[in-house]
């Protein structure tokens, strides 16, 4: 029957479930879909937050979900749509599904402690626990008695220890755990990931490019389940090896990583992003077949302006205008903040609290004076609600969008800067003393 108490849940079902000799399964007909509220009765539950009132891991995590991006989001215990119906089935059956799922064997020695073996007969956990349970989203509790100081969850796709119950999360298509929510960690095995490379929401949040870009590390969106380690840099160019030591180069950080069979290779890479870039930007200045920006009176910016009384302006849903030039018998768009012309149809959007103007591969932040009429690329721009960060090199503050800084070092996920004030897009220092800024806790 229809319940918003957990505690009634569990009630219902456990009367079902209790055991009883010569019984070996329960049928539940659950008809108003409880369980996708309450989740099995076979899910794993911290018990002691719920008696202790406090904000669940799974409300955290769902919170983050919303925060980083709800539609490439996936939490392993939501569960939404129509599903058919479920056989949970006994303990033991079910370990070893879960075991089998994941590739690997609990086994034991002589003295009945127990250990696991992956699906190649290696030892990944040496005999010397008294239990192991395994949770069907792949993580394992180890018992053993000594167990003063000693994390006694363990990951078994990245091994990494914890020592609360840790919880699986889907993050813009790459699988992470996490025990406390702040510290996130991929679900990837591999010798570039250790307890010193976690994330955090925020620096998911200011992701741009083709990939996951944090602490030197980098996984592809199309690669979710492989880690490189970042080498060098040169320009815009970055220099990347993988597990094997093979080189990868990446042009951009908004293009994909190409095979490379040295080091030297970066150099070139660099090279000739530096020239396509400059080709794309005489490129657009060519575009403009008779004037860069519409003529209007900065009073009254929709009035008709010199040559341009017989010209047919609609302003469309976004505010863009869309202009049917008599003078020179051709149409386009303008921008009505910067005035500027353009030939493609312009897309509005947010990146934090910038407003910007994407058309084809070049993009205008809008409210900020400094960058109105400089082109840049999407994967150029970084901002969260109060500041921003252009092509990796400089800082603007939300409250003074006037003053530049030069970036000297800065955290992923925007919590602390060491910059130097500077003169708008320039290699000119105003003072040479690093200021330090700082928001909000983050990654430390």
């Amino acid at each position: 029957r229809p319940t918003l108490s957990l505690a009634k849940y569990m009630q219902m079902v456990g009367r079902g479930l209790r055991l009883a000799e010569g019984k070996e399964y329960c049928v539940i007909l659950d008809n108003v879909g409880l369980y996708k509220r309450f989740g099995l009765p076979s899910v794993d539950r911290d018990w002691q937050s719920m008696f202790e009132g406090r904000t669940s891991l799974e409300d955290i995590l769902q919170e983050a979900c919303l925060q980083v991006n709800s539609h490439n989001c996936r939490m392993d215990l939501m569960m939404d749509g129509d599903e058919e119906m479920m056989k949970i089935i006994n303990h033991e059956h079910q370990q070893q599904m879960i075991m089998d799922t994941y590739g690997y064997q609990i086994v034991e020695d002589a003295k009945g402690l127990k250990g696991i073996k992956n699906k190649d007969g290696t030892m990944i956990l040496e005999c010397q626990y008294k239990k192991i349970e395994v949770t069907n989203d792949g993580f394992a509790y180890c018992y053993i008695r000594k167990k003063v100081g000693r994390k006694e969850w363990i990951d078994l796709r990245n091994r990494l220890w914890f020592a609360n119950k840790p919880q699986s999360v889907k993050l813009m298509g790459i699988n992470f755990c996490t025990e406390d929510g702040k510290k996130l960690y991929p679900r990837i095995q591999s010798k570039y990931i250790d307890e010193k490379t976690y994330l955090t929401v925020k620096t998911l949040e200011l992701q741009v490019g083709t990939g996951l870009s944090w602490k030197h590390r980098f996984i592809p969106w199309d690669e979710p389940n492989k880690v490189y380690l970042y080498k060098e840099g040169e320009g815009n160019s970055r220099l990347y090896i993988d597990e094997n030591e093979q080189y990868y180069v990446q042009k951009n950080i908004g293009s994909q990583l190409e095979k490379v069979d040295s080091r030297e290779a970066l150099a070139e890479f660099a090279q000739r992003d530096k020239e396509e870039r400059k080709e794309s930007l005489e490129k657009l200045k060519n575009s403009y077949k008779h004037y860069e920006y519409y003529p209007v009176d900065d009073l009254y910016p929709i009035k008709k302006y010199l040559g341009t009384a017989k010209d047919k302006i609609t302003i469309e849903k976004d505010g863009i205008w869309h202009v049917e030039d008599a003078q020179v018998n051709e149409s386009y768009w303008v921008d009505p903040v910067t005035y500027r012309k353009h030939y493609t149809r312009p897309v509005l959007f947010k990146r934090g609290y910038l407003n910007i103007l994407r058309e084809d591969d070049w993009c205008y932040v809008r409210n900020i004076p400094g960058l109105r009429n400089r082109p840049l690329r999407q994967w150029e721009i970084v901002a969260d609600d109060n500041l921003c960060v252009i092509k990796n090199t400089y800082l603007i503050e939300k409250s003074e969008p006037d003053q530049w800084y030069k970036i000297c070092r800065r955290t992923d996920d925007f919590t602390y800067f060491s910059v130097l004030a500077c003169y708008y897009e320039s290699e000119l220092i105003k003072d040479d003393t690093e200021i330090q800024i700082t928001q909000f806790d983050g990654e430390g």
